[in-house]
């Protein structure tokens, strides 16, 4: 996977490598560490039907968390593992912060 990634997340993951658990009192969401990224782009067929989205994560229902690169600048949000299609795509924020305190108000998915 060749792309650049926003310097917010990739700070994070500098600094944690991944992690799992609540955002919030009731959103749960996991962060891949950084060598588990590359086995679900394939994985998941994000290769194939969305090659410019690296899947990053999983709020557990079905849902991948992920960065939509072709975007300028990149965007932050939710697509369905089951349709993975640009349509699809929710996203948050160009911004990783804001993009998972959204998750944690519960705001990841109001527009839909």
């Amino acid at each position: 996977i060749q792309c650049e990634i926003p310097k917010e997340y990739r700070r994070f993951l500098r600094q944690h490598n991944g992690g799992t658990g609540f955002v919030g009192d009731i959103h749960y969401l996991e962060l891949w560490p950084v060598d588990q990224i590359p086995k679900h782009y394939s994985g998941y067929q994000f290769s194939e039907f969305l090659p410019s989205f690296i899947p990053i994560g999983s709020n557990g229902a079905g849902e991948a968390f992920a960065i939509d690169t072709s975007a300028e600048p990149p965007v932050f949000g939710f697509v369905p593992f089951g349709d993975l299609r640009r349509a699809s795509f929710i996203p948050l924020s160009a911004d990783f912060a804001e993009s998972i305190e959204l998750i944690a108000l519960g705001r990841a998915f109001e527009s839909r």
